[in-house]
């Protein structure tokens, strides 16, 4: 049919449920609690397909519900890839389907910019992919894009966890403590040392500056947490609490291409707690120690610590640096791992696989 002119916009508004259904042609409905905009399709006799109301994209749209299919191409390979039986029924599934097939650390809030605390961003998507539910398939690996995630608490590392990164030198996880000052203002939930009083205190709440380090409104003591990161049942529970609530134990935990890093010189690295099938791939793990202080009779920090017999392990490190952190624990299987600025005295080398490669 010929264009119409119109000289005049009709216009509606009010909830999304009183909208009329529909519209009518070429009429404007704004959905004021939605914040959505719609226009009515016009009849069937003036041409349009169906009757009802097109949504007018705004940046309120659910752009995704509308690209309703995805199916893999193979553009680079120079050809159509065949993903069907025929080459007329292409396999295709939604484009949330699709991208929800794996996960970014980021789409949990967790950033790499070297400066935000993302531990309760991390701790979050371990629980919500690999805890919140017994269904295998909810279960995604989580990739750590190239950069440095601060952490302040012990990352909690339940059953069946798969994270990787883009290589030690590139993906960092750095455990930090804040020197405490009362000249700068604190985020919650940060994790200070206080040199005056030798304890260490947590943020509750958003702190001033000028703010006494005593003053229980906004710091509570708390210890060094033991570990930078630990595994767990698939409840997130550790130690004595393991199985309880009939959660799954340890274990079958893949971490590969990162660093995990401490600035704290009486803190541990990793503890692998009653889990076996657990592989380290290209990862770091280091601190602040030097050759001097690891080689004391009184040094006590570990790199990597056992809790149970190495008998009943099924562990792999492979291509693991061990850096500034003595090891410890039972051995356990190693292939193409070193330890650096380590001392002797503290390495437990491999009776099954290989010896520690210095």
């Amino acid at each position: 049919m010929a264009i119409v002119q119109i000289s005049r916009i009709t216009q509606r508004k009010g909830l999304a449920t009183d909208l009329p259904q529909p519209l009518a042609a070429a009429e404007l409905g704004w959905a004021i609690d939605d914040r959505k905009l719609y226009i009515g399709n016009g009849t069937i006799a003036e041409g349009a397909p169906v009757i009802g109301n097109t949504e007018v994209l705004t940046e309120f749209s659910d752009i995704l519900s509308y690209a309703t299919e995805y199916t893999y191409a193979g553009n680079a390979a120079g050809y159509a890839v065949q993903t069907g039986a025929t080459t007329g029924t292409p396999e295709s599934q939604s484009l949330q389907s699709r991208l929800d097939s794996y996960a970014v650390i980021t789409d949990f809030g967790a950033t790499g910019d070297g400066t935000t605390d993302v531990t309760a961003d991390i701790n979050r998507a371990l629980f919500q992919i690999f805890c919140r539910e017994v269904n295998p398939q909810i279960r995604r690996s989580i990739f750590f894009p190239a950069g440095t995630y601060i952490i302040t608490d012990t990352l909690l590392i339940p059953p069946f966890c798969k994270l990787y990164g883009e290589g030690a030198e590139s993906t960092v996880i750095s455990f930090q403590v804040q020197t405490w000052t009362n000249t700068i203002a604190y985020a919650s939930g940060v994790l200070v040392y206080d040199a005056g009083t030798t304890a260490y205190y947590r943020s509750l709440a958003k702190v001033d500056i000028g703010v006494a380090i005593g003053d229980a409104t906004y710091w509570l003591v708390e210890s060094l947490p033991a570990y930078m990161a630990r595994t767990t049942d698939s409840l997130q529970q550790f130690g004595g609490n393991i199985g309880i609530n009939s959660a799954l134990p340890p274990g079958s935990v893949e971490v590969s291409g990162m660093r995990f890093v401490t600035n704290q010189a009486a803190q541990n690295g990793i503890l692998i707690e009653a889990a076996d099938n657990c592989v380290f791939d290209s990862v770091s793990v280091a601190g602040p120690g030097t050759t001097t202080t690891l080689q004391t009779a009184t040094e006590a920090t570990s790199c990597v610590v056992w809790t149970a017999p190495e008998a009943t392990f099924a562990n792999m490190w492979s291509g693991t640096t061990v850096n500034s952190l003595a090891w410890s624990g039972a051995p356990t299987q190693m292939s193409r791992s070193k330890a650096a600025l380590s001392a002797t005295a503290h390495l437990i080398p491999c009776t099954r696989v290989c010896t520690l490669a210095m």
